[in-house]
């Protein structure tokens, strides 16, 4: 008899809706394919507006920019993301600021044109500002194949 209050108990959970999305989870949503039409077509103008003066973004190498260094690096060089495709995203919103993890599948291209795939999983805070909702730290692990 006691395993029927557990079965009732899982069984309302079957049913209950996932909690709603926030609607700063919405516009973060947004702004992430924004960023991620903007890295693929290296469109400085958008980079700059979806992020902030203090951006930190660190690549799966190790490598942090700076927010001059990040727009730079894609817009003035023949290298960088070729493809980005989003695997599930997981959000935490703290106020006026949004957390998103999950994974980046991408293509980069590298010195000499050769293309690498990747799998990463990406961690971003978001922060609302007077400017909207922007990047403020970006953080990629690599996986290891």
């Amino acid at each position: 008899m006691r395993l029927l209050p557990a079965v009732a108990a899982l069984s309302l959970l079957a049913v209950m809706p996932l909690a709603a999305e926030t609607a700063a989870e919405k516009a973060v949503k947004a702004n992430i394919e924004a960023l991620r039409q903007a890295l693929v077509k290296r469109d400085r103008a958008t980079l700059d507006k979806l992020t902030a003066p203090d951006l930190l973004y660190s690549h799966s190498n190790s490598r942090l920019e700076s927010k001059t260094q990040f727009l730079d690096a894609n817009s003035k060089t023949t290298e960088g993301y070729e493809a980005i495709d989003f695997g599930p995203t997981t959000f935490f919103t703290y106020g006026d600021t949004v957390v998103a993890r999950g994974d980046w599948m991408v293509k980069t291209k590298q010195a000499g044109g050769q293309i690498t795939d990747m799998k990463l999983n990406v961690l971003q805070v978001w922060a609302k500002t007077k400017s909207g909702w922007q990047l403020v730290a970006r953080q990629s692990t690599r996986y290891l194949p």
